[in-house]
């Protein structure tokens, strides 16, 4: 599972060993200050989120890295609420 890098840089990747499960997740999200992925891995009864951000060290630190940053973070946080409500029933507030 791969993103496509900003120019002049790598790139991001998620890798795994047999067992493992990835699956890409779409945040919605385009960040133009750094690299993003993200995804859910999932082993036996273990599931978890994860989320790669790269920004070349090489490059300053702007306003528009903390928008993205913000903007990403909103929509990991969104992302897994409605995971949580979608995949576990007897929540209370599981919408319905």
């Amino acid at each position: 599972m791969t993103r496509t890098p900003l120019p002049l840089h790598g790139g991001v990747a998620v890798e795994s060993m047999s067992g493992v499960r990835l699956s890409s997740i779409a945040l919605g999200v385009d960040p133009t200050s750094f690299e993003l992925l993200c995804a859910r891995v999932v082993s036996g009864s273990f599931s978890a989120i994860v989320v790669l951000i790269y920004r070349p060290g090489s490059e300053a630190i702007t306003t528009t890295f903390f928008v993205d940053l913000a903007e990403t973070l909103d929509r990991v946080v969104a992302y897994i609420v409605y995971s949580v409500h979608r995949w576990r029933p007897q929540c209370a507030s599981r919408p319905r």
